[in-house]
């Protein structure tokens, strides 16, 4: 049977991501793919293995990379565009995602997440279950919004970020690149670019 696409990555997310691909359409022909050759063959849901991949082609195929870490995922994900290969976004459909939201290749929005008018996703970021992101909010390339966050309306998350599950951001604040906010953590105020942000009101500290 011809391959619809690969998922890149044989984690726990990757289950994820399938869920939500297979709920959107259940004729997708999908196989996995991970870094780790000793995953080959291992079964990672519904039967679905990890194949080699030097058994395919990869130059125009289409991929989503569902690795939760945010450098391991850019690396990837470069890695196949440089190869010629396409990035596809996968949204849950009992997600709620603004007709008004521009949302970039290769994101994936989980179930019960709320995407607001006027957002931008970029590149590969992840929006994790029941996450919340209001109108006008930007999130940079290789982020990842985890499970039950609050984004207020017009916040800006720079590149490769984490926000932890559970954390709440203001409205109109900015979060730099390669910041880590704690799960939980309330900010309420800018962050300059690799701090973490622990605790409520949200403490700053350098990353380690």
């Amino acid at each position: 049977m011809p391959i619809d696409f690969f998922i890149y990555g044989a984690g726990g997310h990757s289950k994820v991501v399938y869920d939500a691909a297979k709920k959107s359409c259940e004729e997708y022909s999908i196989a996995f793919l991970d870094g780790d050759s000793e995953r080959i063959g291992y079964s990672v849901i519904d039967g679905v293995a990890v194949v080699r991949e030097e058994h395919y082609t990869y130059q125009s195929a289409s991929f989503h990379v569902a690795i939760g870490n945010n450098l391991a995922r850019k690396e990837v994900s470069e890695r196949l565009l440089s190869a010629g290969n396409q990035l596809i976004t996968i949204i849950h459909p009992n997600s709620s995602v603004s007709s008004f939201a521009k949302i970039e290749e290769g994101c994936f929005i989980a179930a019960q997440t709320i995407i607001g008018p006027d957002v931008v996703l970029s590149s590969s970021v992840i929006v994790n279950h029941g996450a919340i992101v209001d109108h006008d909010c930007y999130i940079g390339a290789f982020s990842h919004i985890a499970p039950n966050v609050t984004l207020g309306g017009g916040v800006n998350v720079g590149q490769n970020c984490l926000v932890g599950a559970g954390a709440v951001v203001l409205p109109g604040v900015t979060v730099g690149n390669d910041v880590i906010i704690a799960a939980g953590a309330v900010v309420i105020s800018d962050v300059a670019d690799g701090l973490t942000i622990i605790g409520v009101p949200g403490k700053m500290k350098q990353n380690e």
